[in-house]
């Protein structure tokens, strides 16, 4: 009952508020993080191999570090989509979860309203691929998750310790589901 939750920095503010193990009706697993502070899908990919193969629900949060101003939404999804195709060829047996991009309300090199058209457009990309895979689900943090300026750090691009609360019970959200469904 192992489950993994992977991905870049918001994946590593989580560790201390989801702890170690994951409780369900039938029984308890452990929590397995791996993540890459600043990590893109394209460096997180060396990183796959370290999800334990038989874990059974994988949380994936990527793709918040791999919007660029010069680089097009669907060239960025396909980017994305090959990183979740090799986390399920990784864990044949796992539920996974990609959560949906967080906005950014200072995002680096580009206006705030161009990251978000891209940050949108790359979601819907990801939600229409991944109907696709049969073992892998979008997760909407923004409906789960109150992305408002309230909810972040002074640096307007990682949640404060409000934000990162949420983010964890959407996330422990996430993983209860998916270990129930796949009982």
């Amino acid at each position: 009952m192992d489950v993994c939750v992977f991905g870049q920095s918001f994946v590593r503010k989580l560790e201390p508020k989801l702890g170690n193990s994951v409780k369900t009706e039938n029984g308890e697993g452990k929590i397995h993080f791996v993540f890459r502070s600043g990590g893109t899908a394209t460096n997180l990919m060396s990183m796959v191999d370290q999800i334990p193969a038989d874990v059974r629900v994988v949380f994936m949060q990527i793709g918040d570090n791999d919007i660029h101003p010069h680089q097009q939404a669907f060239q960025t999804a396909t980017i994305i989509m090959n990183l979740v195709r090799r986390v399920s060829l990784q864990c044949p047996g796992a539920l996974i979860f990609v959560g949906s991009i967080f906005p950014r309300f200072k995002p680096q090199g580009m206006s705030r309203e161009v990251y978000n058209r891209k940050r949108v457009i790359i979601n819907t990309i990801i939600a229409d691929q991944v109907r696709q895979l049969a073992q892998v689900r979008c997760w909407d943090n923004c409906r789960k998750v109150r992305c408002n300026l309230r909810n972040y750090a002074e640096d307007r691009v990682h949640l404060n310790e409000a934000g990162n609360s949420l983010f964890a019970k959407t996330v422990m959200m996430a993983l209860k589901i998916g270990l129930r469904r796949l009982q």
